[in-house]
């Protein structure tokens, strides 16, 4: 039997067992941080774990979950898979979702007193400004990838994030003003820490703006979202339904992500209670573009 244990400081804890050996090494590590905000690994086993992760090596591939379980039937030789990540988000997602909080696609930047929420679908380009604005306009890092958000109290308020930075390994000449901490090349990306120095250190930030975002070098737009425009394109995002459901393993294996009962109305009406206090922009056009106005949020 082979154990690992991770916790995410003060919301939830999480086993991973399987009854074959295999190794979660360092560089494990640091990809996992890039899906589940504020994710660490546990050096001491967990009394009780929130979410148990169970895996038994076998051809016949399975995947059943149960409240706060999943079992894995699955061949893994000695090796963390790939798809895990994406398996072990898809839990945390949901037990973010029972607590109510909600585990955002996007990226987070600014300063102590306040930062910027950065969302925009797959291939927006939310990586491409998060580095521009660190590298040109002096921003710090909260989340890179998924930043968790809470709603319920009087500010809008990021409360975990993803420290690892990922991008394409044919981008990775964007990153020769930035000194890199530590790194690894899988799969075709490049997943990195920045120096500490770019971190935002607060262990939760307010979130003073959103900004929804589409990189086009022939196109340059900004403008302020009104009415029930930003209720209606901020619901998706915080509920990340695009990556609610995983599939796993050979494609027939499917964690299902439907949200806790009540979490709906729960997210529409704080949204609604909130956003007059958060303004949300859409911003479209190159990275010095976009990013110069997010900066001045």
């Amino acid at each position: 039997m082979t154990s690992y244990h991770f916790s995410v400081k003060n919301y939830f804890s999480l086993t991973l067992t399987s009854d074959q050996y295999f190794a979660f090494t360092e560089a494990d590590l640091l990809l996992l941080r890039a899906y589940i905000p504020g994710i660490e690994r546990c050096d001491a086993p967990l009394p009780s774990a929130d979410i148990v992760i169970e895996h038994c090596e076998s051809s016949d591939k399975s995947l059943t979950q149960g409240e706060g379980v999943v079992h894995i039937h699955d061949t893994w030789d000695g090796a963390f898979p790939a798809s895990m990540n994406h398996v072990l988000y898809g839990v945390a997602r949901l037990h973010f979702l029972k607590h109510k909080l909600y585990p955002v696609h996007g990226a987070c930047v600014g300063n102590e007193d306040g930062a910027v929420l950065i969302v925009g679908h797959s291939g927006s380009g939310k990586t491409s400004l998060l580095l521009h604005l660190v590298q040109h306009h002096g921003k710090k890092v909260f989340s890179g990838n998924k930043t968790t958000v809470s709603l319920d109290g009087e500010t809008m308020l990021a409360v975990a994030g993803t420290p690892t930075i990922t991008i394409r390994g044919s981008d990775r000449h964007h990153l020769d003003n930035l000194n890199v901490a530590e790194h690894v090349e899988r799969w075709g990306r490049y997943a990195f820490l920045l120096d500490a120095e770019k971190y935002l250190s607060a262990p939760a930030v307010p979130i003073k703006a959103v900004a929804i975002v589409r990189l086009n070098d022939h196109q340059e737009e900004g403008k302020k979202l009104e009415g029930l425009s930003p209720l209606h394109s901020l619901y998706p995002f915080f509920m990340d339904a695009v990556n609610a459901d995983v599939i796993s393993g050979d494609g027939q294996q499917v964690l299902v992500g439907t949200p806790p009962e009540g979490t709906q109305e729960h997210l529409a009406s704080n949204l609604l209670r909130l956003l007059p206090d958060v303004p949300v922009y859409s911003f479209v056009g190159s990275a010095g573009f976009v990013a110069g106005n997010i900066a001045q949020l």
